[in-house]
């Protein structure tokens, strides 16, 4: 994902510097004969006129929108984001033209399984209200979750690795009774429990909630289930899940009370410090807090692991807004390490 994002970068950069250039208006001059003749004359460049970025105004309605970007993209999303939009903001105005083209090859770059077109484009600028003319970078952010969403739709494969799909559809043919038709819709079941998804469908409510989800994706009403069929179905779920997800981590970002560049700095340490699996294992907090300089003594090891403790999941990992109670709760316990939320992240990024 980052070398795509990179490669993203050298892209806007060739097509800010294909851009025409604006002509030099020409001036009259007078030659030695007394004739007018017309020479070109230096192009006065306007002054530009800086908006000012929604995100660094205070009202409840931009911390709801900031906090809804740091907990759907990850830190080098936004950075390589922040830096494809400069390209083309060179001024640092905030206010730019983008056209379809320049957006369809950073949607295809960011994720090469997206297809976009003028008309899914077009659907995702009107989706939220942006205009084309005079883009915003946190309208560049909305276009881009706009469009996330309505592609997740029209084709749910670009949610999935491609060694994520290849283990789905190697499950999904064990139980296949028929090629032509898929699966029978009771069997669906079965292939949510050899998943592992077994929570998802345990209880009356849960049961329910599934019979009503197949009914949406079985469109034909065939009483069967093809691989595409399922996939609709499985990102109804993924959806659910990130949908908690992200009201979990807007409600730790609330809770923690960290201003905006605080979060944005401890995201970065988190995602620089978790694990393949999620969140960060507890004893990593104590050689963070090492790297910051601090020297713990027992009571404080004993402080650290009760806090860590607490905030930890059932699996004992800590996710991003846990971890953002954790640096709350050990600055409130007056730990030194982390007074200072700036020092403390350049000090554990540098290890």
């Amino acid at each position: 994902q980052v070398a795509a994002l990179e490669r993203l970068i050298v892209l806007c950069s060739a097509m800010s510097s294909r851009a025409e250039s604006p002509q030099s208006p020409q001036s009259p001059q007078a030659s030695d004969d007394g004739r007018v003749v017309v020479r070109p004359g230096k192009r006065q460049r306007p002054q530009p006129t800086r908006t000012v970025s929604i995100m660094e105004q205070d009202s409840p309605f931009v911390d709801n929108l900031w906090q809804a970007f740091i907990a759907f993209f990850q830190p080098h999303e936004l950075r390589m984001f922040a830096q494809a939009f400069r390209l083309l903001d060179p001024d640092e105005v905030n206010c730019v033209t983008v056209k379809l083209t320049w957006l369809s090859h950073f949607l295809r770059i960011y994720n090469l399984s997206f297809s976009p077109t003028a008309h899914t484009l077009q659907s995702a600028v009107s989706a939220v209200g942006a205009n084309l003319e005079a883009m915003t970078f946190e309208g560049l952010l909305l276009v881009v979750m706009a469009f996330i969403s309505e592609e997740r739709q029209r084709n749910p494969r670009c949610l999935f690795a491609s060694s994520e799909l290849t283990l789905l559809e190697s499950v999904f043919e064990r139980f296949l009774q028929n090629a032509v038709d898929g699966v029978r819709t009771k069997e669906i079941y079965e292939i949510w429990r050899a998943l592992g998804r077994d929570s998802e469908i345990d209880g009356r409510d849960a049961q329910i909630k599934m019979r009503e989800r197949i009914l949406d994706v079985d469109v034909d009403l065939s009483g069967t289930i093809d691989f595409e069929e399922f996939l609709q179905l499985l990102r109804l779920y993924v959806e659910d899940q990130e949908q908690l997800s992200l009201a979990a981590i807007v409600r730790g970002i609330r809770a923690s009370m960290f201003n905006k560049s605080e979060v944005m700095l401890l995201q970065e340490v988190f995602a620089n410090k978790s694990t393949d699996i999620g969140g960060v294992p507890p004893l990593d907090v104590q050689g963070m807090l090492q790297a910051a300089g601090m020297t713990l003594q027992r009571p404080q090891k004993e402080l650290l692991q009760k806090v860590v403790t607490t905030r930890s999941d059932y699996e004992g990992k800590l996710t991003f807004e846990h971890f953002l109670l954790v640096v709350r709760d050990l600055q409130d316990a007056k730990f030194q390490g982390v007074n200072d939320v700036e020092f403390f992240c350049n000090r554990v990024l540098a290890m």
